[in-house]
């Protein structure tokens, strides 16, 4: 049965005044279109749009084609259309589904439902699902990526999946995870969210292969301090000017500071910074060479058993481990194009670590952070505590995101000095709530707060990168130390 219509005999085209609302929203079936008219009008509470139909229902397979989409307000002036989308589905069925490629294809018998929307957050990300081709014959599989799926906002996936947000930019979401149904969370250039089943927030951070190439170093192999393990992989560390980013190197006092090899020995003018390494001390006993302390990171990947083996044995496992784990990091960044960063400063305690909102940040030493970082492995993704490159790779993408849209990201200059936007000492005061639903304070000059409490400390969607608690990393300095970030937002 036909819903109502006013037909045009000079142009054809039919206005649906039928259909039937629903939470507010007026839905049309697809077969109530008059099947001799070749373009539909359906009117909305913002005026009415306009498309091309030239495939009636005939059966399962069939095809329906839209095309020349055209959106009018109440005045029949025309508004961008891209800020709309078509979605359509199956009246069995919940979901509903973005026309992808002018087509609804005709999966099951049924009635069809078809609206305009606008671009909401729900319809923002897209996933690609891949299927092999079993039918080429060669050594290798041509794999194919088809289907899109729509609608993953807010639904956990079983495996990873590569997705694509409303601006065609992609990232790699992990079996397990979600993409939260909030809008402003859902675009790359600005940090997609993800979340897991206990509430733990990251941001993902593209990374492209010339930015990884250009923030490593590849050369002829080198030892780590005082061990057998060698790597011929290392990273550049980066010092960030208010124009751009320079490789590292500081004059401060009677000693230079700059980027080194791993295991490269420090004279009496100059400290080496260094990725990976290990630190042991000026007696070369203390530290990673501490039984107390790599029993702590050994035990943990060995299923909790105490490593009973000499110190010299240890020590090399530790750095096989950390040059491996470097090695898995260079390796995943390069396979899917980025990783995942820490919404918000760890907390709680190292057992049962959280990277939550308000949560509640305290001191913990390197070892313990390292195994905390760890407790978020899963079947589909690792963590880890965040190697020096990443945090660079992080601020480079930050300035990045300012230059190409400067409603998002930070300057050079904002990298270079953060106090504008840490919460630091001398930072200008600012509003912060300690929870959800706590009172609205301001923050005094030796104020730390709970982390993620105030959008003063965000950048594209990170909370308290820049202030706040000293953030833990994998880099070396000297003999005996970890680099800890946070001022200046640098080494």
């Amino acid at each position: 049965m036909l819903a109502d219509c006013l037909i045009s005999i000079e142009d054809r085209q039919a206005i649906i005044f039928g259909g039937f609302k629903y939470d507010g929203e007026l839905y049309y079936k697809i077969d109530d279109f008059p099947a001799d008219i070749q373009n539909v009008a359906f009117t909305t509470e913002d005026g009415f749009f306009t498309f091309d139909t030239k495939v009636t229902l005939v059966g399962k397979g069939a095809k329906i084609n839209i095309s020349n989409v055209k959106f009018y307000d109440n005045n029949k002036n025309e508004i961008n259309v891209s800020k709309y989308d078509i979605l359509y589905k199956l009246a069995t069925s919940d979901k509903w589904r973005r026309v992808d490629n002018n087509e609804i294809e005709v999966k099951a018998m049924g009635e069809y439902y078809i609206k305009l929307g606008t671009k909401k957050a729900s319809y923002n990300i897209s996933i690609y699902k891949t299927s092999v081709d079993d039918t080429v014959e060669s050594e290798y599989k041509i794999v194919n990526v088809t289907n899109k799926v729509y609608e993953i906002a807010g639904t956990e996936l079983e495996e990873t999946a590569f997705v694509e947000d409303i601006n065609g930019d992609t990232a790699w979401l992990p079996g397990g995870y979600i993409i939260p149904q909030i809008e402003d969370e859902q675009e790359i250039k600005s940090g997609l969210v993800i979340k897991d089943s206990d509430e733990n927030e990251w941001v993902w951070v593209p990374v492209s292969k010339s930015e990884l190439t250009t923030n490593m170093i590849t050369s002829a192999s080198a030892t780590l301090c005082d061990t057998a393990t060698a790597t011929n992989k290392y990273s550049k560390l980066w010092n960030f000017t208010s124009t751009g980013r320079e490789i590292y190197s500081k004059v401060s006092g009677s000693y230079t500071y700059k980027v080194g090899t791993p295991g490269q020995s420090h004279d009496s003018a100059t400290r080496y910074y260094r990725e990976p390494d290990v630190v042991i001390g000026s007696d070369g006993s203390s530290h990673d060479a501490s039984q107390d302390y790599y029993n702590t990171i050994l035990s943990t990947n060995t299923k909790n058993l105490t490593v009973d083996i000499n110190q010299e044995k240890s020590l090399n496992m530790l750095a096989q481990q950390f040059v491996n784990d470097y090695n898995n990091m260079i390796k995943s960044i390069e396979e899917y194009g980025g990783f995942y960063i820490g919404r918000y400063e760890l907390s709680e305690s190292d057992s049962t670590p959280k990277v939550v909102r308000y949560g509640a940040s305290g001191n913990i030493t390197w070892y313990n952070a390292y195994v905390a970082c760890s407790q978020f492995t899963n079947e589909d993704a690792i963590g880890t505590m965040i190697w020096g490159t990443q945090w660079d790779a992080t601020l480079e993408w930050l300035a990045q995101s300012n230059i190409k849209d400067n409603t998002t990201g930070k300057s050079y200059s904002e990298i270079a000095s953060s106090e504008g936007w840490g919460n630091y000492s001398n930072s200008e005061n600012f509003q912060y709530k300690e929870t959800a639903d706590g009172e609205v304070k301001t923050k005094s000059s030796s104020t730390l707060i709970p982390t993620g409490s105030t959008e003063y400390t965000k950048a594209n969607n990170i909370y308290d990168l820049a202030g706040n608690f000293y953030e833990w990393t994998h880099e070396a300095f000297y003999t005996s130390y970890r680099v800890l970030r946070r001022w200046r937002l640098q080494p």
